[in-house]
């Protein structure tokens, strides 16, 4: 019994505690929400189990999250392409571009320097 009694002034402390704190200028305006991707926001329909899209809140850029497997492959090419043509065949670690690398870097024989 006394702990259910603590319990429940615990609960009233708390409560007083959150609603005297807080203040209309912390509510979050949708429009000046700053996002990485698009967020949409979704309403069920009061006549029928059904959704539809309520809003869109996104920043400067519409960026939608695409799964790796609906990403066609010329495009990933072309990303592997601009960064490591031999992605592919290694198993992550270039060892030929690396020991090329190290060996520039104690011996300088090309006149870019690539990677940074």
């Amino acid at each position: 019994m006394v702990g259910i009694i603590t319990g429940c002034i615990v609960a009233s402390v708390l409560t007083v505690y959150v609603l005297n704190t807080l203040d209309a200028s912390d509510r979050v305006e949708l429009d000046n929400v700053k996002m990485s991707f698009t967020t949409i926001i979704y309403a069920k329909k009061e006549d029928s189990d059904e959704y539809f899209e309520l809003q869109r809140v996104q920043n400067n850029e519409n960026r939608i999250w695409v799964d790796y497997a609906d990403i066609p492959q010329s495009v990933k090419d072309a990303a592997v392409a601009v960064e490591d043509k031999r992605f592919w065949t290694h198993s992550g670690i270039d060892l030929k571009r690396t020991l090329a690398a190290v060996v520039n870097y104690a011996n300088p024989f090309a006149t870019d320097m690539f990677g940074g």
